[in-house]
């Protein structure tokens, strides 16, 4: 299966690199878009996730598509969740909004 759509759902530590390792892969032929929020998206919309690596000099920086509301997005072929358990019933009903039938 060929996923063209991944969707990381919460961008934080965990989340971010993730999707920061996602979205530079050359072997990664896909969309990858983050639902974050506040001065965090913010950040991610302005420069992008940046990922700082121990034995690297320079950042990791790509580019994804940010939002806040879930709903914006298409569905999507794979949905990675970086929440914690708490956080993860007020995100239920955007989560299934990502959900292909």
């Amino acid at each position: 299966m060929s996923f063209k759509n991944i969707c990381i759902f919460g961008a934080g530590a965990l989340g971010g690199t993730i999707a920061a390792k996602l979205a530079a892969s050359k072997s990664v032929d896909a969309t990858i878009s983050v639902v974050a929020r506040g001065a965090h998206l913010d950040a991610i919309r302005r420069d992008g996730i940046r990922l700082f690596e121990a034995d690297a000099e320079i950042p990791l920086v790509a580019d994804v598509t940010a939002t806040d509301d879930p709903t914006e997005l298409p569905p999507q072929d794979l949905i990675i969740t970086g929440l914690k358990g708490h956080q993860l019933g007020a995100a239920a009903e955007g989560l299934a909004h990502l959900l292909k039938p």
